[in-house]
């Protein structure tokens, strides 16, 4: 998929601008705090409805006005053209997709896969494990709309049955009802679970080709699915009965401490955990060749090629590193990558570059 245009009004910084983009390489640079994470934040509300830096869309309207719009036309690789918009006030959002109304958000998640790589996705691979289940989480509902709703279910079987912990911690409900609970909740928690699996088994089948050839090492990494329980097998049966053995303790931290919810991802390297014993230059590997891995399967399992957004990337690789990603970004696709650095040559004439100064977007003759 290709962004051919992008419209903003009153977003972030951008009062009101409209830009043409390349199909190849589109390089976005000027000063910090100019509106380039802003410009690339921007397209990927139009992937996967909301923000990647704020939950909160109120955040996203520029000050001292009340509403912000993006517009996107895409065309896809049949040459088959897309209007998606995003209009949100402080209490009000509506998508429309080709001038139609969505009914629920969640209908856009997909249609325009994005694969998102910036200095917060240390995280990954260095940071809490809740940022290792929004990562993977982020790429399976983007594959697979069965996933989204799976997860959208869970979240809601989750909180009802946390509730319930609470009452039933202040003796207010009988501890029986959290038998039913437990039921809906293990046979919702394995398909997430099952899911989860799978694709890190996709990724264990590449991951070390990528990192061998980013890193210039024979290292070997491998990625594992932590789960909270301990368990070996993971189906809905075997769930529901360790999560019934462990019902008194629930109720004592009145919360649900085993599910999906809770579970990790980990990382090793050369048997290590990356965590914890790997290098920064080690770290940044093995993250350029999960998004480089991410990039492939989202455009394997949904057909269309993602847009890539490489947000100030460049400070965080050296030379090594910045030629593999270049090499790289060359055979995937659309790309937009943000830096303070003016670009010197184009790398195709598929490529452009944009200055971005205080809110405005310049197209930017190579030199």
């Amino acid at each position: 998929m290709i962004l051919q245009s992008l419209v903003l009004n009153n977003f972030r910084n951008y009062q009101s601008v409209t830009v043409q983009f390349a199909s190849g390489i589109n390089h976005i640079f000027g000063k910090n705090g100019q509106g380039k994470t802003n410009l690339l934040e921007s397209i990927f509300c139009l992937g996967l409805a909301k923000s990647f830096r704020s939950n909160i869309d109120s955040d996203l309207i520029k000050k001292s006005t009340a509403e912000y719009q993006i517009l996107g036309e895409f065309i896809s690789d049949i040459n088959v053209k897309h209007k998606i918009g995003i209009a949100a006030s402080r209490n009000k959002k509506e998508i429309s997709v080709d001038r139609k109304k969505l009914q629920r958000y969640s209908e856009l998640i997909g249609m325009i896969p994005v694969v998102l790589f910036n200095p917060e996705d240390h995280k990954i691979t260095a940071g809490s494990p809740a940022e290792r289940r929004r990562w993977l989480d982020i790429i399976l509902s983007q594959s697979d709309h069965q996933y989204l709703k799976n997860l959208q279910v869970f979240k809601r079987i989750l909180k009802q049955k946390n509730v319930l912990l609470e009452s039933i911690s202040k003796k207010e409900t009988k501890r029986d009802q959290l038998f039913y609970w437990n039921n809906i909740f293990a046979d919702s928690a394995a398909k997430i679970i099952k899911r989860r699996i799978e694709i890190l088994q996709h990724i264990n089948e590449n991951i070390s080709d990528y990192y061998k050839v980013i890193s210039s090492s024979g290292s070997s990494v491998q990625v594992n699915y932590g789960s909270t329980t301990g368990l070996d097998e993971l189906d809905n049966d075997t769930l529901e009965t360790f999560i019934n053995s462990v019902v008194d303790r629930e109720i004592a931290q009145k919360t649900s401490i085993y599910g999906p919810h809770r579970d990790d991802v980990v990382f090793l390297l050369n048997d290590k955990e990356v965590r914890r014993y790997a290098s920064r230059g080690e770290h940044k590997s093995v993250l350029l060749a999960l998004k480089i891995i991410e990039f492939n399967y989202l455009n394997q399992k949904t057909n269309v090629r993602p847009i890539l957004l490489l947000d100030d990337i460049y400070s965080e690789l050296d030379e090594d590193r910045q030629r593999q990603l270049i090499t790289h970004m060359c055979q995937l696709g659309q790309t937009f990558i943000t830096t303070t650095n003016q670009p010197q040559i184009p790398t195709s004439e598929n490529d452009k570059a944009f200055l971005i100064s205080n809110g405005n977007i310049l197209e930017y003759n190579f030199t």
